[in-house]
């Protein structure tokens, strides 16, 4: 039998108590491989009503990375990623 470990999988949702922004973050199963080893995806709504649509239009920012390395975000505009930011 091989090491055993524990991964961090499913959904936690990072709340800010002063805007009332929400961010339902996922964290990914490794897979096949490792291919998501660590993998975490997330994005930025403006309240928690909008977080539950998870319409894509109604994303500020995308949230991505890996926990155990490093966690990038990027602006958003009408639910595609700014590129001029």
């Amino acid at each position: 039998m091989g090491t055993m470990y524990m991964e961090h999988v499913g959904v936690m949702n990072v709340v800010n108590h002063t805007t009332g922004q929400v961010a339902p973050v996922e964290f990914k199963a490794a897979g096949r491989g490792d291919k998501n080893k660590h993998a975490i995806e997330g994005y930025v709504y403006e309240n928690r009503e909008l977080a539950e649509k998870k319409q894509k239009a109604d994303r500020t920012h995308q949230i991505s990375g890996t926990w155990s390395e490093s966690i990038f975000g990027a602006k958003m505009v009408d639910g595609e990623v700014d590129s001029s930011t």
